[in-house]
């Protein structure tokens, strides 16, 4: 290994916040600081060259994720070969590639990626490593998250993650989680971070719908209306989700706690508008329903009831501008396209999965 991919592997391992850089420590853990599976140390270098201080780290990421490429593709031709680190690095470059916008390229990384999973976890003569049986529901779901953002459902029916699922792999994230005292515990982290990638992702599908809808364009609803639906009907998660409010009506948590609990049933309301809207005919008469208007006073007052974030809560401020963007569009009297492509635009989730 070169100095220089040295470096870069060095400074992946020093990025905090993001799940994936949390999942990227995982890695080294798994297979060791150095990333010895070819494929996968080529996804992390392009993962970590992404923002690397160097003259074009563009250009470096680009390379990396060429040359893991090439080795997925050479490790593809021969299925017996293929491993659990195989699909972690096409996920990793299917993220890449969609924070870049290139989402035809993201959609083949993850075509990929579940190729491999589906051989992997059918094959009955190998025995599942135990990263890949835990880590392989954040596959599933970080590749749903994908396929929605470019309008279109999961292309394989598969039995629903539920919220257990996804707190087993929270609860390992949480451990590589850096810097502590910017991560909750494994049970908010999991249901903060459900609404808030869903969230990101119908954003994502917003624009792109309410884009097409302005050139008179007809645009699918279908696969976004399921894809909220999942979301919103895992009794898993509402029962958590219900049980961290009733924290705050019995006066269990301190104040940076209750707040943050508060952003999690904004994004739950937020999720439910967003719904309410992409079951109507289009974008715009959703917005101007009377059902859209009636929850959209209810996010006006529970925006105030919750107050700007705290500083100590810097990290989990995405919820509350999220929230306070959707009650923009909404209340406006007058909504031309423009205006909403101007509130979209002025959320950004800085890490949906990826960096």
């Amino acid at each position: 290994m070169s100095s220089e991919e040295s470096a870069i592997l060095e400074y992946a391992y020093t990025r905090t916040l993001t799940l994936m850089a949390s999942f990227i420590k995982q890695m080294a853990i798994t297979y060791g600081v150095s990333i010895r599976p070819t494929s996968l140390r080529y996804a992390v270098l392009a993962y970590g060259a992404f923002k690397f201080p160097s003259t074009k780290p563009d250009d470096l990421s680009e390379e990396y994720v060429r040359k893991a490429q090439h080795e997925l593709l050479r490790r593809v031709g021969k299925p017996a070969c293929l491993r659990d680190f195989d699909v972690f690095a096409a996920m990793i470059l299917a993220w890449i590639c969609i924070y870049k916008g290139r989402t035809e390229t993201s959609i083949i990384h993850a075509g990929g990626c579940l190729t491999m999973l589906r051989l992997l976890l059918r094959d009955n003569n190998r025995r599942l490593t135990d990263i890949l049986t835990i880590f392989s529901p954040l596959v599933v779901d970080n590749l749903t998250s994908i396929f929605n953002m470019a309008g279109q459902d999961f292309p394989i029916r598969t039995t629903p993650l539920n919220f257990t699922h996804r707190y087993l792999y929270y609860e390992l994230l949480c451990q590589t989680g850096s810097p502590k005292d910017a991560w909750q515990p494994a049970e908010i982290e999991a249901t903060y971070n459900t609404i808030r990638g869903a969230i990101g992702v119908v954003f994502q599908a917003l624009g792109r719908v309410t884009l097409s809808e302005s050139l008179s364009e007809k645009a699918d609803h279908t696969p976004m209306i399921r894809y909220i639906i999942r979301k919103l009907d895992d009794d898993g998660f509402t029962r958590l989700l219900k049980t961290l409010e009733s924290r705050i009506r019995t006066d269990e948590t301190d104040e940076p706690e209750s707040q943050l609990i508060r952003y999690l049933s904004l994004g739950h309301l937020s999720l439910n508008i967003l719904l309410t809207i992409f079951k109507h005919q289009t974008i715009l008469q959703g917005i101007d329903g009377h059902d859209t208007a009636f929850l959209g006073a209810r996010l006006q007052a529970s925006i105030h009831e919750a107050g700007r974030p705290r500083p100590e809560l810097n990290h989990y401020r995405d919820m509350f501008y999220a929230s306070a963007a959707l009650c923009s569009i909404i209340v406006r009297p007058s909504r031309p396209y423009e205006c909403m492509n101007h509130h979209l635009n002025i959320v950004t989730f800085s890490d949906m999965g990826c960096c």
